[in-house]
């Protein structure tokens, strides 16, 4: 699985999540196209309430792609 994390709501960056979830009901079968959410949590720390999204894994990690380049 794979975590990203958005600011605080403060911020307004609720975006990302309105995005895939009006992707997932208007196009599921693209969906396969994306990374797929399996939940949201949300983390209340000093500076607000962030969203924690928790995806699918859909590739090697970055670090990992770059140790197998010639």
């Amino acid at each position: 699985m794979a975590m990203g994390i958005l600011v605080s709501e403060i911020s307004g960056s609720r975006k990302e999540l309105q995005f895939l979830r009006h992707f997932m009901n208007v196009a599921p079968e693209g969906s396969r196209y994306i990374r797929q959410l399996i939940t949201e949590l949300e983390h209340y720390g000093p500076n607000g309430v962030h969203k924690c999204l928790i995806f699918e894994l859909v590739s090697l990690s970055i670090s990992s792609m770059v140790k197998e380049l010639p």
